[in-house]
């Protein structure tokens, strides 16, 4: 069968449809942004629901780290991105998405790591075995392509994700400014940077999976012991975790895993804010506590992702799941709600991820580059995302005790393999 037959009428249908929706206009620029990061999806999977089910003949459903034979398993997996895809664009350019932001992130997120990285990093590993073919006259290879993919399928994916994410996380129905939406302003922004981070080294930990050659010279110990310290501006940090590998592929140049993480924080003096997301959001609702001296130590389980890039060269990821707090009791000088006055604060006892302003207690995460010196050894640096909290007594701003303080730190750290 020509399955040309089935594609020009799905094609004539979406350039009518979403051209309907562009002449409207009830879109900003960061939304028609979004949705046309999820028009490639649709294109290019546009006929394979079709296939899956229906061509005998079919070889199967290939496209970065998915890969799936035929029969009615293809028609599910690209069919469900065919509809996501195309629900989430719909939705963005009729300015429809508050209440499709939380769907919109795990879609995209999964688009990014399993087909927009591991696509680009297949094309920067072996550059010259990549072809595009579109008629006798218009072919293009090597680097051009990675060039191509970058701008149609992993850019735009990364962009969705991000936007999503920070969409999802700040709980609000109102369509943030472009320049708010680009910038770094809000305290949230750190850790937005290093879901992103997170994202792109998961991605890359997938590719290489699928890679299984390039054998890497460092160690493959599943075990380790980490010391780290951090600090700038009158704010420290230290650390001393002990991890768990598990190693990706026959290479062995990726791996996720987890471990217990022991973290210490102090301050010469620091700001907290108003913790509960509607307070957090809200930078008119934000009360400040103020504390002379604050410290906090905190035992938590934390997961991690890694990859290395060269022979001795590793990037890695980190960040607390769940924890418990300690800490003396401090006295902190409340602001606003019109009052100032003075309170006794103590850390908040439980520490929980729950992305972005729902977050409860102290956090850590960590972006870094690691250098390799043996089978034992490694030096770290990078960046250390530090999330603190204190509760007050009473609520001397209606609604809360929380509050919340946030540093991004520079810390140098060495780790040593067990076994």
């Amino acid at each position: 069968m020509n399955w040309m037959y089935v594609a020009l009428p799905l094609l004539t249908f979406y350039l009518i449809w979403f051209g309907v929706h562009i002449r409207r206009k009830k879109y900003d620029k960061a939304l028609l942004a979004f949705a046309l990061a999820h028009f490639p999806y649709l294109l290019v999977n546009m006929v394979a629901p079709f296939r899956g089910f229906f061509d005998s003949d079919y070889s199967g459903y290939n496209f970065g780290w998915i890969s799936l034979p035929k029969g009615f398993i293809v028609t599910l997996v690209s069919g469900g991105i065919v509809l996501a895809c195309f629900v989430l664009a719909t939705k963005a350019l009729k300015n429809e998405m508050s209440r499709w932001w939380r769907l919109a992130f795990p879609v995209d997120l999964c688009l990014l790591v399993f087909i927009g990285i591991p696509v680009l990093l297949e094309i920067v590993v072996d550059p010259a075995a990549s072809r595009i073919e579109l008629g006798e006259y218009l072919q293009l290879s090597g680097w051009v392509v990675a060039v191509v993919i970058l701008g149609l399928f992993t850019g735009p994916t990364l962009f969705a994700s991000w936007y999503a994410a920070r969409r999802a996380f700040a709980g609000s129905k109102e369509m943030p400014s472009n320049k708010k939406m680009m910038g770094l302003g809000s305290a949230s922004d750190d850790k937005l940077k290093v879901i992103v981070l997170a994202i792109l080294l998961f991605g890359t930990g997938g590719a290489a999976w699928g890679q299984q050659n390039h054998a890497v010279e460092t160690t493959t110990s599943k075990h380790y012991l980490d010391v780290s310290v951090a600090g700038r501006a009158g704010q420290g940090a230290a650390g001393l975790s002990a991890g768990r590998k598990f190693y990706l592929g026959a290479a062995s140049k990726s791996y996720v895993g987890f471990g217990v993480r022991s973290s210490g924080f102090f301050a010469n003096s620091k700001n907290f804010y108003s913790a509960p997301p509607e307070f957090w959001n809200d930078k008119a609702r934000r009360d400040t506590l103020s504390i002379s001296r604050p410290s906090q130590f905190n035992t938590a389980l934390f997961i991690m992702a890694s990859t290395t890039i060269f022979c001795k060269l590793e990037l890695g990821f980190n960040i607390d799941v769940i924890g418990l707090t300690f800490g003396v009791p401090h006295e902190g000088e409340f602001i606003g709600s019109g009052t100032q006055a003075s309170t006794a604060v103590r850390a908040t006892g439980a520490s929980v991820l729950l992305s972005g302003a729902n977050d409860i207690g102290m956090l850590k995460s960590e972006f870094f580059t690691g250098i390799h010196f043996n089978r034992q050894w490694m030096v770290r640096v990078g960046l250390s995302s530090l999330v603190t909290e204190y509760r007050t007594r009473t609520q001397l701003q209606e609604g809360n005790k929380r509050f919340r303080g946030m540093s991004l730190l520079p810390f140098v750290g060495v780790r040593y393999s067990l076994n």
